[in-house]
């Protein structure tokens, strides 16, 4: 692995995203490898198109697309042998990159994800939601059929062979992309070594419902496209679980007490 590129999607996100741009280079200079940072925003109305520019990424502005098109934009000018996707509110560790390496140089490798947690300060249901793909630390590696594109590291040929993302969905991209991958015969490794922080987790509990709602916008798409699989049903009927709880804590009527606990099956 001699070159990276780091595409990173971004729409508004200018407190986050010289963290997310500093990070990716530090860990591309910890391992010793060229870096390409790319940044394509969606038509942000803050600074962040600015920061990132004093960052020293390339920035594409884009507006108007949804994220597998902007993820598409930026594969498509990378010159990379290997691309990242990054979101743009993710602190990558600093040993992201050398972990991932030495892994590839050990076992046959062809896409590679961190899993993610939340800094301290994040309120519980964050934590508690983001912590729910979080795998055994038993198992530090380990072959899955499903990366969220948080962080993604893969081999260029294989982001060619699939295609890409595909540019119509508005949410669930990950899953679809991912899917589409190991059906295409790539293996797809979890690492839990090293853990990456999700920096846009949500300030309230109203917040957290409506961008969880937001998130399953394009589920009944994926179920046509994909076929009607637990992998697919298990999200959202979490989030329907979430949301009985939400109606139950605002009902006059009792309410059921609940007690989270992380689910490694996820």
């Amino acid at each position: 692995m001699s070159q990276i590129s780091i595409v990173i999607p971004m729409l508004n996100e200018a407190p986050h995203i010289a963290r997310t741009l500093l990070a990716a280079q530090h860990a591309a200079d910890a391992a010793g490898l060229e870096c390409e940072l790319i940044v394509v925003d969606n038509g942000s109305d803050d600074r962040g198109p600015q920061i990132a520019d004093q960052c020293g990424a390339h920035v594409l502005l884009e507006p108007g697309l949804l994220i597998g098109a902007l993820r598409n934009r930026g594969a498509a000018i990378a010159t990379g042998e290997w691309l990242a996707f990054v979101d743009a509110d993710i602190e990558v560790p600093e040993d992201w990159l050398t972990l991932l390496v030495k892994i590839e140089t050990a076992v046959q490798v062809d896409v590679l994800g961190l899993d993610l947690h939340t800094p301290a300060q994040a309120p519980w249901y964050a934590a508690a939601w983001q912590r729910r793909t979080l795998r055994p630390s038993a198992q530090t590696v380990q072959s899955v059929q499903w990366l969220p594109s948080s962080n993604l590291l893969m081999r260029r040929t294989w982001f060619s062979k699939i295609g890409g993302f595909d540019e119509t969905l508005r949410t669930g991209e990950d899953k679809d992309f991912s899917m589409r991958l190991a059906a295409a015969g790539a293996r797809l490794l979890s690492v839990n070594q090293s853990i990456a922080l999700h920096w846009g987790y949500e300030g309230s509990w109203r917040e957290w419902m409506g961008k969880e709602f937001w998130r399953q916008g394009s589920h009944l798409q994926l179920l046509h496209s994909n076929g009607m699989t637990l992998r697919l049903l298990r999200f959202p009927i979490l989030s329907v679980a979430a949301w009985v709880l939400d109606l139950q804590r605002c009902s006059p009527w009792p309410t059921v007490s609940f007690i989270w606990r992380p689910c490694y099956f996820c």
